[in-house]
């Protein structure tokens, strides 16, 4: 190394450079590019740092660097220079002073440590990015699943339907002899004498219309109130609905024996025989008229 060293010195010599020209463009301090030309020590550098000053050194000094590794061999340029030896004037070195000069100062062993996981960080580079890129992505996935779920959620509760609750129902009451007005004795269905029946004059002065409609067998219904449709549909055995009207209420059934009719409190239990349709009950304050 030594005439590795002299051989830069030459170099930069023929070319004019000083020590601090060429540590000002090539970042390098001076100590160092004194050691490298052979004035100095290196042995607190790595081989590492070592072989890149030289490089950059070469470079600036238009040295080809594969000869001059070729000429000068950096393996036993590094042995030489990170050889430890004893100060110039000194005389022979005790054991112990040899083992102080590994380590001059605490701060050496804290930038050899520093090195060695830098080097360490830098071989398995792939490995901890690969090992990041694994635990980001299995975050970014929980919080879509996290999203999803939100989202599941609030799309349930706006789509789920409304469940219609019937008004309570008035409690039954058994029909009166003034209510049914029975047909003849030779007939077997009374649908004809549901037509003539009427409620109380007093009933009138109610602000609303209420109808109650319980199913004895299934039927099909059809009900308007005050001219709108609010229903159609089978009325299952034993279920029952409840409606209120300002004015009117009009009723199509297709199965008279099969319901029984709640109007503001008065039961009409039997409208006609089985099966048959009766598509013009009209409900009004003036009570209750079955028309042909």
């Amino acid at each position: 190394m030594q005439n590795a060293g002299a051989y830069l010195k030459s170099v930069r010599e023929e070319n004019g450079y000083s020590i601090a020209e060429v540590s000002k463009n090539t970042k390098i301090s001076p100590a160092v590019l004194r050691a490298l030309e052979g004035e100095g020590r290196l042995d607190n550098i790595d081989p590492v740092y070592l072989k890149g000053f030289l490089k950059i050194y070469c470079r600036f000094l238009r040295v080809d660097w594969k000869e001059f590794s070729k000429e000068y061999p950096l393996t036993t340029a590094a042995k030489h220079l990170l050889k430890p030896g004893p100060p110039r004037g000194a005389g022979p070195m005790r054991p112990d002073a040899k083992e102080s000069l590994k380590y001059p100062e605490g701060h050496k062993q804290l930038k050899g440590i520093k090195n060695s996981l830098v080097s360490f960080i830098m071989e398995k580079k792939k490995i901890i990015l690969a090992v990041l890129s694994v635990v980001a992505g299995a975050f970014f996935m929980l919080l879509v699943l996290r999203g999803c779920i939100m989202v599941m959620k609030k799309l349930s509760r706006v789509s789920k339907p409304a469940v219609h609750k019937p008004e309570v129902p008035l409690s039954p009451k058994r029909p009166s002899k003034t209510q049914t007005t029975p047909g003849p004795a030779s007939s077997k269905t009374p649908a004809h004498s549901a037509s003539s029946l009427t409620l109380p004059p007093q009933e009138s002065k109610l602000k609303e219309i209420t109808l109650v409609i319980r199913a004895k067998e299934e039927s099909f219904i059809k009900v308007k109130v005050d001219g709108r449709t609010i229903y159609q549909g089978l009325l299952r055995k034993g279920n029952a609905e409840s409606w209120r009207a300002k004015d009117n209420i009009e009723l199509f059934v297709g199965n008279a024996a099969a319901i029984a009719l709640e109007v503001d409190g008065k039961l009409f239990s039997s409208l006609g025989r089985k099966n048959q349709q009766l598509k013009n009950i009209l409900i009004n304050r003036q009570g209750l008229k079955i028309n042909p």
